[in-house]
């Protein structure tokens, strides 16, 4: 997952990369990781969606596409719901502090 965070990863397709049954993967996942699949590959997503916020000019729409979901609304929405700020928000706080402390 972590290799193609835009890809439209299914439980389905992942269980059967991991020659596993769905809810076995599910499972195991849980209790590595402590959440389903699909909620891991989230905090994936967001987490590259904030290191392009602080390194990038991209804007929001064009990280969340590239991350892997479908539209602005969504990665923001996703975004806001795992890092508790907007992604406009965070890239803000983040340039702001990186100024305070030149």
């Amino acid at each position: 997952m972590r290799a193609d965070l835009a890809h439209r990863w299914t439980l389905a397709e992942l269980a059967q990369d991991a020659h596993l049954s769905p809810s076995r993967l599910g499972g195991l996942f849980v209790e590595q990781f402590g959440v389903p699949p699909i909620m891991l590959l989230a905090r994936l997503r967001v987490r590259e969606m904030a290191r392009l916020l602080r390194e990038s000019d991209m804007t929001v729409g064009e990280i969340g596409v590239r991350v892997g979901w479908r539209n602005r609304g969504h990665a923001a929405e996703q975004f806001a719901k795992i890092m508790g700020v907007t992604p406009t928000a965070y890239r803000n706080q983040y340039h702001q502090r990186t100024r305070q402390t030149i």
